[in-house]
């Protein structure tokens, strides 16, 4: 379809929208909810899935929706409707949730936590003026040995 067939087009089909509301605004028909149409009925969007999603969602709030979606065997996009429309929930905090740290990671902050405090122990002030690099709300330790 060529540019000017396709605004054309689009041009007729907003010309016959146009008429179509003012011939029902003129017999006085001003609902704007939506009319029930002929076609396949909803099977995927019902209370019942909506409910199995409400109780897994409740459940492990982080969830995310494919791994919901695996566990009901609907589409991950169905999973995202009945999320966001129908239970009325929006994603929060997507990046910046906190995670469950290992036994091997929590071992190694409070080693690192006490090698600093044995070391601002050894230097007091001294030691923050001149071993931690300070920037925003990260600490950095800064060491001045030479590197081969």
């Amino acid at each position: 379809m060529e540019t000017t067939d396709f605004r054309s087009y689009f041009l007729i089909r907003i010309k016959l929208a146009r008429t179509r509301w003012h011939t029902e605004f003129d017999k006085g028909v001003f609902a704007l909810e939506k009319k029930t149409r002929p076609g396949r009925p909803r099977e995927t969007r019902t209370e019942e899935n909506v409910a199995r999603v409400k109780r897994l969602v409740e459940d492990n709030p982080r969830m995310t929706t494919r791994q919901v979606a695996a566990e009901v065997s609907l589409p991950s996009t169905t999973v995202f409707s009945l999320l966001t429309e129908d239970l009325g929930l929006r994603n929060l905090l997507s990046v910046l949730v906190p995670h469950q740290l290992s036994e091997a990671n929590k071992t190694q902050r409070v080693k690192c936590c006490q090698d600093l405090l044995k070391l601002f122990q050894d230097h007091g002030e001294d030691f923050l003026r001149s071993h931690l690099l300070v920037q925003d709300k990260s600490w950095f330790y800064w060491d001045w040995a030479e590197r081969k």
